[in-house]
């Protein structure tokens, strides 16, 4: 019956992280890809990102720097009764940013390849460097009502205006992309 048809997957998680994996190396990046299979806690996730790039930025271990670590997977939420707004990808990387407080020339990205975290706000994920806590801390901004809240949107949205005075900078917004092959993070040590 379909003896002559031909099935093609133009799309998944792993061609993702493999383009991604394409751009590293040619900004200069050792790539290191975890496996585009990730899943669990988000907020957990996120604590284990950010001990790995801890453990490249403090011993350079696995890697010397300048290295791209790239995974792919789709982490999950448990919300509180009232959420706020944002998604599993914000909320990874603002349980990140406290994590990597400090460290220099280190950043986490998270984000939804179908261009959308979460229902009620327009970013894709988000985008946090070492130096990101502590000048959230200088904004009086509350990281711990945030993150217990599932407000991830607000507290970024609120940091973007408060450290460089407009909106998209932190989060990612490429509006929808028209297909989902899941989440893409990435952790970039220079």
């Amino acid at each position: 019956m379909f003896a002559k048809d031909t099935i093609a997957v133009v799309a998944s998680n792993k061609l993702a992280v493999s383009a991604a994996v394409s751009k590293a190396k040619s900004l200069g990046f050792r790539p290191l890809v975890l496996g585009s299979h990730i899943e669990g806690d988000a907020l957990e996730v996120g604590t284990v990102m950010a001990g790995i790039a801890k453990s490249l930025r403090k011993d350079e271990i696995p890697l010397k720097p300048p290295v791209a670590v790239i995974c792919g997977g789709e982490t999950t939420m448990t919300l509180p009764p009232k959420p706020g707004v944002g998604g599993r990808n914000q909320a990874l990387v603002l349980r990140a940013m406290k994590e990597i407080d400090g460290l220099k020339d280190v950043c986490i990205l998270s984000g939804g390849t179908d261009g959308g975290d979460g229902p009620g706000n327009d970013a894709a994920g988000a985008v946090v460097t070492g130096g990101d806590y502590q000048q959230a801390m200088k904004a009086d901004l509350d990281y711990n009502a945030a993150l217990a809240g599932a407000d991830s949107y607000n507290f970024f949205k609120a940091y973007e205006e408060a450290v460089f005075g407009r909106t998209n900078v932190m989060h990612l917004r490429d509006g929808p992309t028209g297909t989902n092959v899941m989440d893409i993070i990435v952790i970039l040590v220079q």
